[in-house]
Protein backbone atom coordinates (compact mmCIF):
# COMPACT_ATOMS: atom_id res chain seq x y z
CA UNK A 1 0.00 0.00 0.00
CA UNK A 2 1.74 3.02 -1.63
CA UNK A 3 0.48 6.44 0.57
CA UNK A 4 3.21 8.86 0.07
CA UNK A 5 1.23 12.01 -0.48
CA UNK A 6 0.65 14.67 -2.58
CA UNK A 7 2.79 17.37 -3.79
CA UNK A 8 2.28 20.84 -4.12
CA UNK A 9 0.89 22.67 -7.17
CA UNK A 10 3.26 25.29 -8.37
CA UNK A 11 1.84 26.91 -11.64
CA UNK A 12 4.50 27.32 -14.37
CA UNK A 13 2.47 29.93 -16.12
CA UNK A 14 2.87 32.62 -13.88
CA UNK A 15 5.96 35.15 -14.40
CA UNK A 16 8.45 34.59 -11.12
CA UNK A 17 7.03 31.32 -9.98
CA UNK A 18 9.18 29.67 -9.00
CA UNK A 19 11.68 32.54 -7.71
CA UNK A 20 14.01 32.90 -4.21
CA UNK A 21 10.98 34.47 -2.64
CA UNK A 22 8.10 31.63 -3.38
CA UNK A 23 7.66 29.20 -0.84
CA UNK A 24 4.66 26.33 -0.81
CA UNK A 25 2.24 26.18 2.40
CA UNK A 26 3.52 22.70 2.98
CA UNK A 27 6.79 23.92 3.69
CA UNK A 28 6.35 26.49 5.68
CA UNK A 29 3.58 24.44 8.12
CA UNK A 30 6.19 21.75 7.89
CA UNK A 31 9.28 23.71 9.08
CA UNK A 32 9.81 25.07 12.70
CA UNK A 33 11.15 28.81 11.72
CA UNK A 34 8.29 28.91 9.19
CA UNK A 35 11.08 28.04 6.27
CA UNK A 36 12.09 31.48 7.04
CA UNK A 37 9.03 33.85 6.41
CA UNK A 38 9.00 37.04 7.95
CA UNK A 39 8.36 40.72 7.27
CA UNK A 40 5.59 40.86 4.61
CA UNK A 41 3.59 37.50 2.93
CA UNK A 42 1.30 37.11 1.05
CA UNK A 43 -0.38 33.78 0.74
CA UNK A 44 -2.13 32.42 -2.20
CA UNK A 45 -4.84 30.39 -1.87
CA UNK A 46 -7.64 30.86 0.47
CA UNK A 47 -8.55 26.91 1.25
CA UNK A 48 -8.44 25.53 4.85
CA UNK A 49 -4.46 25.30 3.87
CA UNK A 50 -3.73 28.77 3.09
CA UNK A 51 -5.61 30.51 5.54
CA UNK A 52 -4.57 28.24 8.31
CA UNK A 53 -1.16 29.15 7.15
CA UNK A 54 -2.09 32.76 7.18
CA UNK A 55 -3.29 32.52 10.72
CA UNK A 56 0.03 30.90 11.60
CA UNK A 57 2.18 33.20 10.12
CA UNK A 58 0.53 36.45 11.25
CA UNK A 59 0.35 34.99 14.94
CA UNK A 60 4.47 34.74 14.31
CA UNK A 61 4.32 38.12 13.64
CA UNK A 62 4.55 38.38 9.89
CA UNK A 63 2.21 40.90 7.85
CA UNK A 64 -0.26 38.48 5.96
CA UNK A 65 -2.43 39.05 3.32
CA UNK A 66 -4.36 36.58 1.62
CA UNK A 67 -5.31 36.09 -1.93
CA UNK A 68 -8.34 33.94 -3.50
CA UNK A 69 -9.58 33.96 -7.07
CA UNK A 70 -12.90 32.85 -5.28
CA UNK A 71 -15.75 35.29 -3.64
CA UNK A 72 -15.30 33.36 -0.26
CA UNK A 73 -12.53 31.62 1.49
CA UNK A 74 -12.90 27.96 2.76
CA UNK A 75 -15.65 27.08 0.56
CA UNK A 76 -15.06 23.26 1.51
CA UNK A 77 -15.30 24.07 5.24
CA UNK A 78 -18.37 23.80 6.94
CA UNK A 79 -20.09 26.99 7.35
CA UNK A 80 -20.09 27.11 10.80
CA UNK A 81 -16.28 26.06 10.83
CA UNK A 82 -15.55 29.21 7.96
CA UNK A 83 -17.24 31.76 10.47
CA UNK A 84 -15.06 30.87 12.90
CA UNK A 85 -11.48 30.86 10.74
CA UNK A 86 -12.79 34.12 9.38
CA UNK A 87 -13.00 35.55 13.09
CA UNK A 88 -9.51 34.08 13.61
CA UNK A 89 -8.07 35.62 10.55
CA UNK A 90 -9.39 39.24 11.66
CA UNK A 91 -8.42 38.77 14.92
CA UNK A 92 -4.49 37.89 13.59
CA UNK A 93 -5.12 41.13 11.53
CA UNK A 94 -4.71 38.86 8.49
CA UNK A 95 -6.16 40.89 5.13
CA UNK A 96 -8.26 38.93 3.32
CA UNK A 97 -8.47 39.81 -0.65
CA UNK A 98 -11.13 37.39 -2.55
CA UNK A 99 -11.79 37.69 -6.06
CA UNK A 100 -8.34 38.07 -7.14
CA UNK A 101 -5.73 36.28 -9.09
CA UNK A 102 -1.99 36.32 -8.91
CA UNK A 103 -0.52 37.22 -12.11
CA UNK A 104 3.12 38.13 -11.61
CA UNK A 105 5.96 37.59 -8.80
CA UNK A 106 8.74 40.04 -8.01
CA UNK A 107 11.65 40.74 -5.81
CA UNK A 108 10.02 42.94 -3.74
CA UNK A 109 5.87 42.01 -4.25
CA UNK A 110 3.40 40.43 -6.54
CA UNK A 111 0.52 42.08 -9.16
CA UNK A 112 -2.17 40.74 -8.54
CA UNK A 113 -5.98 41.30 -11.11
CA UNK A 114 -9.39 41.78 -9.89
CA UNK A 115 -11.23 38.85 -11.43
CA UNK A 116 -14.28 41.46 -11.78
CA UNK A 117 -12.96 44.37 -13.42
CA UNK A 118 -9.55 42.93 -14.69
CA UNK A 119 -7.67 45.45 -12.92
CA UNK A 120 -4.21 45.17 -11.17
CA UNK A 121 -2.48 46.46 -8.22
CA UNK A 122 1.33 45.86 -6.42
CA UNK A 123 1.17 44.01 -3.24
CA UNK A 124 4.63 45.10 -1.89
CA UNK A 125 5.85 41.73 0.20
CA UNK A 126 9.27 39.34 1.03
CA UNK A 127 7.48 36.23 0.88
CA UNK A 128 5.10 34.28 -1.72
CA UNK A 129 3.22 31.39 0.14
CA UNK A 130 1.57 29.40 -2.57
CA UNK A 131 -1.65 27.17 -1.36
CA UNK A 132 -2.85 26.17 -4.58
CA UNK A 133 -3.92 22.62 -3.69
CA UNK A 134 -2.06 19.24 -4.29
CA UNK A 135 -1.31 17.21 -6.97
CA UNK A 136 -1.21 12.74 -7.05
CA UNK A 137 1.84 11.63 -7.22
CA UNK A 138 3.57 10.90 -10.26
CA UNK A 139 4.15 8.03 -11.63
CA UNK A 140 8.09 8.04 -11.89
CA UNK A 141 7.36 7.83 -8.37
CA UNK A 142 4.87 5.09 -7.73
CA UNK A 143 6.76 2.80 -10.94
CA UNK A 144 9.65 1.56 -7.92
CA UNK A 145 7.05 -0.16 -5.81
CA UNK A 146 5.18 -1.15 -9.00
CA UNK A 147 8.29 -3.06 -9.85
CA UNK A 148 9.08 -4.29 -6.28
CA UNK A 149 5.79 -6.16 -5.77
CA UNK A 150 2.99 -7.81 -7.80
CA UNK A 151 0.00 -5.78 -6.49
CA UNK A 152 0.48 -1.98 -5.42
CA UNK A 153 -2.39 -0.20 -4.11
CA UNK A 154 -1.78 3.98 -4.27
CA UNK A 155 -4.12 5.46 -1.61
CA UNK A 156 -4.81 9.21 -0.22
CA UNK A 157 -3.44 12.24 -1.61
CA UNK A 158 -1.06 10.04 -3.90
CA UNK A 159 -3.97 8.20 -5.58
CA UNK A 160 -5.82 11.50 -5.75
CA UNK A 161 -6.02 14.60 -3.36
CA UNK A 162 -9.05 15.36 -1.23
CA UNK A 163 -9.89 14.93 2.30
CA UNK A 164 -8.34 12.82 5.58
CA UNK A 165 -11.64 10.36 5.90
CA UNK A 166 -11.69 9.34 2.12
CA UNK A 167 -7.60 8.97 2.22
CA UNK A 168 -8.39 6.70 5.72
CA UNK A 169 -11.20 4.98 4.40
CA UNK A 170 -9.08 3.87 0.98
CA UNK A 171 -6.23 2.92 2.86
CA UNK A 172 -8.59 0.53 4.90
CA UNK A 173 -10.08 -0.80 2.10
CA UNK A 174 -6.89 -1.75 0.13
CA UNK A 175 -5.89 -3.37 3.50
CA UNK A 176 -8.71 -5.29 3.71
CA UNK A 177 -8.94 -6.83 0.25
CA UNK A 178 -4.89 -7.74 1.05
CA UNK A 179 -4.61 -12.15 1.74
Amino acid sequence: IVAVGGHSLVPSGIDGVPGDNVVVAEEVLESDAAKGVSGKAVVIGAGLTGCETAEMLARRGVDVAVVEMLEEIAPEAHPINRIALQGRLADANVQVMTGRELTRVHNDGVEIRNAGNGETQEVPVDWVVLALGLEEASEESIQPWREAFDRVFVVGDANEPRRVAEAVREGFDAAYVLP
